[in-house]
């Protein structure tokens, strides 16, 4: 069920409310991928006990996988390019601990009246992504938000019309809808642009039908 329902192109984001739980599932994944030929890597979790069976090389490597493809040794140059990447992320290191992102969905114990799951999806000739935030509305007025999910592809090196990276970026968001989630009311905002920045062609807005799965 895990690999039907949180796998992603070669990626699997699942959780459970426990290490006890957690564990296990990791062994069965695992043993399942292995006997297909795959081997899982790149584990990453936020409890320490889940991974201590795995070997230190199948773990996170994800910022270093842009130098390893290259070949590159430890103590060899870096080319140029990589250079401006790697300052342009260590210059902004000083600003990760401002951004937090609670990983409770509902932050305020007052009653609620409404909620709703609100999906926005965005495209460009370098990358495309959805983003989905929960809406809470409180019997006191006040609204709240609380980022679900949100994912990100970067655009194939072929060629494609803004409509088709539109078109993408929207199936990736309509996919949200199969998140565990009992949200009865959702709404998704799709918007390109030729370039970052330039948010000055068509938006479209839809409704999805909770039941049909299509656009309205």
């Amino acid at each position: 069920m895990v690999l039907l329902r949180d796998m992603y192109m070669d990626d699997i984001f699942h959780s459970e409310e426990t290490v006890e739980d957690a564990v296990p599932v990791r062994e069965d994944l695992t043993k399942s991928l292995s006997g297909a030929g795959f081997r899982a890597q790149t584990w990453c979790r936020n409890r320490k006990e889940v991974l201590e069976e795995i070997q230190q090389e199948d773990r996170g490597t994800e910022f270093l996988a842009r130098y390893i493809t290259r070949g590159l040794g430890w103590d060899e140059e870096f080319p140029d390019d990589l250079k401006w990447t790697t300052h342009q992320w260590a210059k902004h290191l000083p600003e990760a601990p401002r951004v937090k992102i609670p990983l409770c969905y509902r932050l305020h114990k007052e009653a609620m009246e409404n909620v709703s799951l609100h999906t926005f999806v965005d495209a460009s000739r370098l990358a495309y992504a959805p983003i989905s935030y929960a809406r809470y509305g409180h019997v006191s007025g006040q609204i709240s938000v609380a980022l679900v999910t949100s994912k990100a592809r970067v655009s194939p090196i072929k060629s494609v019309s803004i409509p088709r990276f539109a078109l993408m970026a929207a199936v990736l968001g309509l996919r949200s809808y199969s998140l565990d989630l009992e949200i009865p009311f959702q709404k998704y905002e799709s918007e390109t642009s030729e370039t970052p920045g330039d948010k000055k062609q068509t938006k479209r807005h839809a409704k999805k039908s909770p039941r049909t799965g299509r656009n309205q």
